[in-house]
């Protein structure tokens, strides 16, 4: 594989997510077992939008890459990538927890993801937003966001 860079290892996490975390949501859904469903994620984008159309939403972001170790032939870049998850509910309360049960989604399939993908996930951060915001038709708009720092090796 050429070297991609952050480009190469968004591109990859986005595309093994749309096809794997509808399953993992059901997973998550057994797991806890209280009645909360978690809907399917509506929409993926791979930067800041001006407006999302479809909740839950993931917004992945590009922070900063690094090479740190580079061979003849091969370049291990450390990724650092930011992955929002918003939602919309009219229960505050339980929307809280839904957005960190996304965020638990996004980690273990990234983990799940890591020997076929070719990246290791060396570094994770849970950030979440509780200042929700109350719209016009009766609900709340929140998020929680999730920072992760790849690693990959790749052929240069």
């Amino acid at each position: 594989m050429a070297t991609r860079g952050i480009e190469g290892v968004m591109t990859d996490m986005l595309t093994y997510l749309e096809a794997n975390m509808a399953a993992k949501l059901d997973d998550i859904d057994a797991r806890f077992g209280d009645g909360i469903t978690l809907t399917d994620i509506a929409g993926w984008y791979r930067a800041q939008q001006r407006a999302i159309q479809a909740f839950p939403a993931v917004v992945m972001m590009a922070h900063n890459t690094r090479p740190v170790e580079r061979g003849d032939a091969w370049l291990r870049g450390h990724h650092e990538i930011e992955i929002a998850v918003m939602a919309t509910g009219q229960d505050s309360e339980q929307l809280s927890q839904e957005v960190q049960r996304y965020v638990l989604a996004l980690l273990e399939c990234l983990i799940d993801a890591e020997s076929s993908a070719g990246w290791t996930i060396i570094h994770e951060r849970f950030d979440a937003d509780y200042d929700q915001i109350y719209t016009a038709d009766d609900t709340f708009i929140t998020d929680a966001r999730l920072m992760v720092t790849a690693s990959r090796i790749e052929a240069l």
